[in-house]
């Protein structure tokens, strides 16, 4: 009863006529060919601060499924402008639907800030939470294939005022060596091994890597991905000469394989100042940093936090 209108995007025609009984399908198969798919490409245009892993996740598959429609891209260095392969098929029949619904919607609180000389700037403290309001919404709905594709809003009568929340925000000066909550490259270079299971040419090396290899040239400068305290400066078995910083808040990066290391421990380190210098050492096939990023003790990909 609430539908507006629906209808075919594609040029259909339904009409009555005789036809030869060869010509006349199961209604079962005819709803499978419906609702099947025809050969076509459909494709997305990367945009400024796009990542890979964001636009995979945003159509609904993983990044090596990506990949997989698009071989020969380099995931870690996409250009804008970039046409990227989605899907090799589309609906055989695309249908818009256009419905008026009636639905209890969330009111988004403001906040008020309150300047805390006792909170290093950029930090922030709840005093008193704010509270969703409410409303009643009249609106137009337009699907594609069920997918919403625009919301036209007719009527929105408040049932419940919103509460403002209040909050602290600081003015202290920040130490240089805190953490930024950001990961930067800890090198430039080109990525010659990543994260995960991966052959081991010559037995040098885990199978299961827990960072990624990034080349460079001998003695070129390695530096913090963020800032922290060194709590590793030293040989560690086949990392070679390694640095392990502690950002403090959960996150640990080391980096290995350095031929030689400028910071001790319990230096306080800043985000991008030098730690070392790109080396071979340890387990290692050539000069390269070895960079890893764990959260409270377990290695996570560190593509999935560089920038």
């Amino acid at each position: 009863e609430n539908t507006i209108s629906c209808e075919f995007a594609e040029d259909v025609e339904i009409k009555q006529e005789y036809v030869p009984t060869d010509k006349v399908m199961n209604l079962g198969y005819l709803a499978e060919l419906l609702y099947s798919t025809k050969t076509a490409e459909t494709t997305y245009t990367v945009k400024a601060g796009d990542t890979w892993s964001e636009i995979a996740e945003d159509h609904g598959m993983t990044s090596k499924e990506l990949l997989a429609l698009n071989p020969g891209y380099n995931i870690d260095k996409i250009q804008i402008g970039e046409v990227l392969t989605l899907s090799e098929a589309v609906p055989y029949l695309t249908v818009t639907v256009k419905q008026r619904e009636y639905y209890v919607e969330d009111v988004m609180y403001d906040v008020e800030y309150t300047d805390s000389a006792y909170l290093y700037k950029g930090d922030y403290q709840v005093t008193s939470p704010g509270e969703y309001g409410a409303a009643d919404v009249v609106a137009n709905v337009t699907y594609v294939n069920g997918v919403e594709t625009e919301r036209t809003i007719l009527s929105s009568v408040t049932l419940k005022e919103p509460v403002t929340e209040q909050r602290l925000q600081g003015t202290k000066e920040r130490p240089t060596w805190l953490p930024t909550g950001t990961f930067r490259w800890p090198i430039s270079g080109r990525i010659t091994s990543r994260f995960g299971g991966r052959s081991s040419p010559g037995g040098i090396g885990s199978t299961n890597h827990q960072g990624i290899d990034i080349a460079g040239p001998y003695g070129t400068p390695v530096y913090a991905a963020d800032g922290g305290t060194v709590t590793y400066s030293g040989w560690m078995g086949g990392y070679g000469y390694l640095v392990e910083i502690n950002h403090g808040n959960g996150y640990v990066t080391r980096y290995g394989h350095n031929s030689s290391l400028t910071v001790s421990v319990g230096d306080h380190v800043y985000k991008g100042q030098q730690i070392a210098r790109v080396g071979s050492t340890g387990n290692s096939t050539g000069n390269h940093c070895h960079f890893e990023v764990r959260y409270n003790g377990v290695a996570r990909n560190p593509l999935n936090y560089l920038p």
